[in-house]
Formats: C-alpha cells, structure tokens, sequence
C-alpha cells in the first residue's frame, strides 16, 4: 500500500474517531444533564408510586382511610379507579435555607383527592433508581389539598427543620396548614419571608408542574 493510501486511511480513522468521542461526550453531557435527571427521576418516582398503590391493593380492590364523623373510615375502590397525579415539591427550611424535602403525588379516586403518596428521595441523584427511599400515604392531606385544587392555587409542602406538629402548604402569598390526624384545616396569609409557591415550583421543577393535577394518570396505566 502506497504512503498515500496510508496516510488516507489513518486521517479517516482519526475522523471517526473523533468524531465518535463528540457524539459519546453529547450523549453523556445530555444523560446528566440536571433538567434530564430530574425528569427521569419523576418518571421513575410516579411509576413507584403506583406500584406502592397496586401493593396495597388485594384482587384489583384497594382500600384507604377517609376521616369523618371524627374517626377514620374504611373505603375501598377498584384499583382501575385509582389515579395519580403530581408532583407536589417538598422543602424543609433550615438556617433560613430551603432545602429539597422530597416529593409527594396527589391520590384520588373518582375525582376526590384521598391522600398524598410521600416519597423521601433525592430529585437529582443521578444514581436515584438504584436507591432505596422510603415512601407512604399520608391521608391527613386529602381536605387541604382538594380546597387548593378548588381555589386552583399552586402549593409545596412546607416543613421547619426539627418541628413536630401539623403540616404546611405553601402557595402563592397563603399558607395552608392542617392537621395530620383529623385532616382539619385553615388559610392564613404568608408572611413576607416566605416565596411564593409558583416562585419554587418554576424555579425547581419547572412551570408545567404549577397545578399539582394537571398530569392525572390511572395507576393501572402506570404499571
């Protein structure tokens, strides 16, 4: 082979190359990228989510509480029934900082919000699918959030670093708290410290994420 011929080969080579190293570094660039982890991330998080549901179900029936009469109920629905809907941004104030708390998807059935599924996990941990985190059903949020829902307000669930007590929404220039066990609830204007909810929701999620039940799924449609 002439020196020509060789030289030829070995600069097509290099092309390739090279030009297989930009496309790995695109591709890798792009894979960890925080906005493409984070939507992964609440891909993975929503279909856990409904999977936590289905294991609580028992031949297609899943049962939940519903607090009345000052007690808590037993009601149960078929799990075609059941829908998810979210998220709901959670942060924990600490030093005067807001710190990521997790996240929580809305539950309802037929149309009425029943509880929260809670999920202790980190937003943007590239490594979140090989984690494990706890997660539960937090039924005390069911009236608070169906009356934000009404007053299509945004809301972020709101916690103070090692408080005890009742919970907190967050949203816009309002705080909506209420009261675990009974699910009893009040609106109160924020004070001035607070951001407003659709500040954080933007700014951490994204703006397509401002109305919590916007992006209802059936949970069968989700396994």
């Amino acid at each position: 082979m002439s020196h020509g011929k060789k030289r030829l080969y070995i600069t097509i080579s290099a092309v390739i190359v090279a030009c297989a190293v930009i496309v790995a570094c695109v591709f890798i660039c792009s894979w960890f990228r925080p906005e493409a982890v984070k939507e992964r991330n609440l891909d993975f998080l929503k279909h856990e989510a409904a999977e936590f549901i289905r294991e609580q179900s028992a031949d297609n029936i899943f049962s939940y509480e519903k607090f009345e009469s000052g007690e808590y109920r037993t009601y149960t629905c078929n799990i075609n029934d059941v829908y998810i809907s979210g998220p709901i941004l959670s942060v924990v104030e600490k030093n005067n900082e807001l710190l990521d708390g997790g996240i929580s998807w809305v539950v309802s059935v037929n149309g009425e919000i029943i509880g929260t599924i809670e999920q202790d996990a980190a937003l943007y941990s590239v490594s979140l699918s090989s984690q494990d985190f706890d997660q539960y059903i937090l039924y005390g949020t069911a009236y608070v959030l169906q009356a934000i829902s009404t007053r299509k307000l945004p809301a972020v669930s709101y916690y103070e670093y090692d408080t005890d007590g009742g919970g907190t929404f967050l949203s816009d220039n309002i705080l909506a708290t209420f009261n675990y066990g009974t699910g009893d609830y009040g609106f109160d204007k924020a004070f001035s410290k607070f951001p407003s909810a659709s500040s954080l929701i933007t700014s951490r999620l994204g703006s397509e994420y401002l109305d919590f039940m916007a992006s209802k799924e059936r949970v069968v449609d989700l396994l």
